[in-house]
């Protein structure tokens, strides 16, 4: 529902620009472990940034990142621009993506589950009342939030329908 949350009691990244593709910033933060042709990206204030500066144009695909995205303040933030995130772990962040500023985001087939001997996220996916916005179906992800699986400030109803949540009788 619109204003209203979802309570628990190889890396790839590619940008493009439309007029200067120096503008896009894609960060990788520090923490950066390469293991098998994935990325542990952990222990940062924020693990990926996509930032779209006024008159640009930012896109990013950030996917199959088993190996996790963890340990951050927030694992994936969408400032602004279109972003896939799609085939990732993200546990044991404060936020697990993040999408504000007129970001338009598809997020499918991500586990935010930490495991038996990890943390969850605080909160899944945060959509900021900044403009935010889903495109595409939001499936088959695997929720798990401490806090919040879906923390929905915008005036826009998500359907959640077809994902996993870790104890529906938490869900508000």
């Amino acid at each position: 529902r619109s204003g209203h949350q979802l309570r628990r009691g190889s890396a790839r990244s590619s940008a493009s620009c439309a007029r200067r593709s120096r503008r896009v910033r894609v960060w990788y933060q520090s923490g950066i472990q390469h293991r098998r042709k994935a990325i542990n990206i952990s222990n940062s204030a924020t693990g990926i940034s996509v930032h779209q500066d006024a008159g640009f144009v930012a896109t990013a695909d950030i996917s199959g990142n088993a190996s996790s995205i963890h340990g951050n303040a927030v694992g994936i933030d969408l400032n602004g621009g279109t972003t896939t995130v799609s085939n990732n772990h993200i546990y044991d962040n404060t936020v697990g993506i993040r999408v504000e500023n007129g970001a338009t985001a598809t997020v499918q087939n991500n586990s935010f589950e930490g495991g038996s001997s990890a943390s969850e996220n605080g909160t899944d996916l945060e959509l900021d009342s900044s403009g935010a916005t889903l495109s595409g179906a939001l499936s088959g992800n695997t929720f798990a939030g401490n806090s919040y699986y879906i923390n929905n400030g915008t005036a826009s109803n998500i359907d959640a329908t077809a994902n996993t949540f870790d104890d529906a009788g938490a869900v508000q």
